[in-house]
């Protein structure tokens, strides 16, 4: 019955426990063996067991950052930039994006910004050929003017002043030269959080104020549009952006939820563990777990580009 509420013995052979692993050693064989109390206390013992809110990037890597290197494909498909350009990645995070760009789009050179320096750390060792710089999207090097692409990717819409963030970029995009950005559809698109926090909200209302639906309103295309319209870009386009989310099992999309410093993951963590333990089961049956275990979901992003507006045509022609 206990391993009811354990992770499956493929997620600790695959390591998917990890993150948490530490907080399972007062529950170890020993103790476990020598457990008379009734299973239901050993239960809540378990579901009790203090998360570990880990602030390494990895952790984001596991719960949703996986998916981004997909979505940063779509993306630089859709922007069909040529070669030999200078690109700038603003709120570059663990890189997925400028990893992208480096591997399909051969830029001539390529920054990427970020205010947290771990996630900096984590860039520049995932993508040793890309130069980082830790800075504010709101506050960019005030010597930089020139790049001929520059790029959001995930940021934008979580960006505390989306609107001062994205006038810097039109200040160091030159003239001509192309803006683009992509944001996750917390509303509709991303499956495998729609499910949680429905799952949520249903048993605490309250919830929907800390759903990302309702924190990030550029999530969705008419704020993202109404945006790059008010700064005086032109030739402005929206993209959806589509990828699937396969999950090996329940604890492949579970466990991720557990860990790390997001606030959908510390809201999970905060829970009561009974709260906690019921929004798990309503996942279970809620979920469309496949007879193997599996489960096959998609997240989707809405892209959007416009042209810094100049009195040369040129780079709109040369960009595309």
């Amino acid at each position: 019955m206990l391993s009811a509420y354990l992770p499956s013995v493929n997620a600790r052979k695959t390591g998917q426990i990890a993150i948490i692993k530490r907080s399972f050693a007062p529950l170890n064989r020993t103790s476990l063996r020598h457990y008379h109390g009734p299973i239901h206390r050993l239960t809540r013992l378990v579901i009790q067991i203090p998360l570990q809110m880990m602030s390494n990037p990895g952790a984001y890597h596991a719960f949703i950052g996986r998916w981004s290197q997909l979505v940063a494909r779509k993306f630089l498909a859709w922007l069909n930039v040529g070669p030999n350009r200078s690109w700038l990645d603003v709120g570059c995070g663990t890189g997925a994006l400028t990893t992208e760009i480096l591997a399909l789009a051969s830029p001539q050179r390529i920054w990427g910004l970020d205010p947290s320096e771990e996630r900096i750390n984590y860039a520049q060792k995932a993508c040793p050929k890309a130069q980082f710089e830790v800075s504010n999207a709101e506050s960019l090097p005030k010597d930089w003017c020139d790049f001929d692409v520059v790029v959001s990717g995930l940021a934008l819409n979580v960006m505390p002043n989306p609107a001062q963030a994205l006038s810097e970029i039109i200040r160091v995009t030159r003239p001509g030269g192309l803006v683009a950005a992509y944001c996750w559809d917390f509303v509709e698109g991303m499956q495998p959080l729609r499910y949680l926090w429905d799952a949520l909200i249903e048993l605490d209302p309250n919830a929907a104020k800390v759903d990302p639906a309702y924190r990030y309103p550029l999530s969705q295309p008419e704020p993202l549009q109404q945006l790059f319209a008010t700064v005086g870009l032109q030739s402005v386009e929206l993209q959806r952006l589509e990828v699937p989310t396969p999950f090996k099992d329940f604890d492949d999309y579970w466990l991720p939820l557990l860990s790390g410093n997001g606030k959908t993951q510390r809201y999970l963590a905060g829970l009561e563990a009974s709260k906690r333990y019921r929004v798990r089961e309503k996942l279970k049956e809620r979920l469309p777990i496949q007879p193997e275990g599996t489960i096959h979901l998609s997240v989707k992003a809405w892209a959007i580009r416009g042209i810094c507006s100049d009195n040369s045509p040129m780079w709109k022609t040369s960009l595309f």
